[in-house]
């Protein structure tokens, strides 16, 4: 009767333990795929994401525990992926219509050209008089050098577009850049003669509030960057009309700096277009000159940034036509 005793209660133990164990594992198994299932929630939205959705996220409910951390740092991963996926995008949607734009531009010239000279070719010179040969030969050269200009201008667009990309730390260290210490006036000057011999029909002048008013800059760049404002304002402005270039020192947030304000009598820019106009090939109206090839503004603020200042649209002074502001900063800040 012991032994049987005996016997029935190693039986019942060795049930009842392999029971418990089968009960204890079962649990286990179940808490562990608890515990997971946000590493299978990450694994399928890795998936879903490779398949091309976008927008979900994880948002874990007990963000402090481990994989709460875990999933959180994954849901800014993808917000970082996310971003630079969009700002690709708009980078290619951008050099897309920068080449369809500068195509079209390049179009309207080298038809010009090649118009021009079939006309030439095709002509009886003997019938042709000087003054029509020339008229012809002139519109042909006029047509030449606006496309070199918009040639020009594309690839100082490209080279600012490249150093900008290569240093996005210090866009402003150009080692092709030549800065040195130059009075403002002059180069304001000279560029301002420039113009007036190009445009004799309107009256352009120079006021220099302040004298001798030294900038440390690559006197180069930035005339190109004048010739740029005062052509987008000579173009506005109507035959007998009156552009004004202004050299000053004025205070700012940082401490003085030197300012070259460019006011026309043209139409104007409307206040809700006065950032929109310095975008690449935007032509506001044709009222404004909105033949050019729409990269001067663009060209000058690019310039003046790279220099350590800016280019502005501000409101006219006296209520009628624009008034651009270039601002540098003075030698020895």
């Amino acid at each position: 009767d012991i032994e049987r005793t005996l016997s029935t209660q190693h039986t019942i133990e060795i049930v009842t333990g392999v029971s418990e164990l089968v009960m204890k594992g079962l649990v286990l198994i179940l808490l562990i795929d608890v515990a997971l299932r946000p590493l299978d929630r990450m694994a399928s939205l890795a998936r879903r994401i490779g398949a091309g959705t976008r927008g979900r996220r994880l948002r874990p409910t007990k963000p402090t525990t481990d994989l709460g951390r875990t999933a959180v740092a994954f849901d800014e991963m993808l917000d970082a992926l996310e971003t630079a996926e969009a700002t690709a995008q708009q980078a290619q949607e951008r050099m897309r219509r920068f080449l369809a734009d500068a195509s079209h531009d390049l179009r309207t010239p080298l038809a010009g050209i090649i118009a021009g000279s079939d006309a030439l070719l095709q002509a009886d010179f003997d019938e042709l008089d000087r003054a029509e040969r020339e008229q012809r030969l002139v519109a042909i050269v006029r047509q030449s050098r606006q496309a070199a200009r918009l040639v020009d201008d594309l690839l100082l667009m490209a080279r600012i577009d490249n150093h900008a990309a290569n240093h996005p730390a210090n866009p402003a260290a150009n080692p092709e850049t030549r800065s040195e210490s130059v009075d403002l006036v002059e180069v304001v000057r000279q560029q301002v003669d420039a113009v007036a011999l190009r445009r004799p029909d309107l009256r352009i002048g120079l006021r220099p509030v302040a004298e001798n008013v030294s900038v440390r800059i690559d006197p180069d760049e930035v005339g190109r960057a004048l010739a740029n404002l005062l052509e987008n304002a000579a173009q506005a402005s109507p035959s007998g009309g009156q552009v004004t270039a202004t050299v000053a020192v004025a205070p700012g947030p940082s401490g003085a700096h030197a300012s070259v304000t460019v006011q026309d009598d043209g139409p104007g820019v409307p206040a809700d277009q006065r950032d929109r106009i310095f975008a690449r090939f935007v032509r506001l109206s044709t009222d404004r000159g909105g033949g050019g090839s729409g990269l001067g503004l663009p060209i000058a603020r690019a310039i003046a940034r790279r220099a350590g200042g800016d280019v502005v649209c501000r409101p006219p002074a006296a209520g009628v036509g624009a008034r651009f502001e270039l601002s540098l900063p003075l030698a020895g800040q």
